[in-house]
């Protein structure tokens, strides 16, 4: 699964390492709402009027919040066509769900533990 998480290893790291749970829980609560603010984009870009919106919605996030993912964002404006394009944000709104779980995950396990035993199988 590390292939498929490396984008947040980092984000892994400092949830394991946090010095309290009261930390912890404010890292959590930060990749939740960035998770859903990188989605609500996803769908903003695929759901353009035209690709000038598109191409505009994209260098904003890509030059902002969301520069984690640059690459993925200029692949999808250098997509020879929407459909192209669209496809490979499909794809990546299928990751960002299974991130949105994960953190669910670790936020809703029992112990502190726990949630770190679901980070560590994703960076395995």
């Amino acid at each position: 699964m590390a292939d498929i998480f490396h984008k947040f290893q980092d984000v892994f790291y400092r949830i394991i390492d946090a010095p309290d749970d009261e930390t912890r829980n404010a890292i959590i609560m930060h990749e939740q709402m960035m998770t859903a603010d990188f989605v609500g984009t996803l769908r903003n870009i695929k759901d353009a009027e035209n690709r000038d919106i598109a191409s505009k919605i994209i260098n904003e996030a890509r030059t902002g919040t969301h520069r984690r993912f640059a690459d993925e964002l200029a692949a999808f404006d250098a997509a020879p066509n929407r459909a192209i394009g669209n496809r490979a944000i499909d794809s990546l709104l299928v990751l960002m769900n299974e991130y949105a779980s994960i953190i669910v995950q670790v936020k809703n396990a029992s112990t502190r533990e726990e949630g770190n035993a679901y980070i560590d199988r994703c960076l395995e």
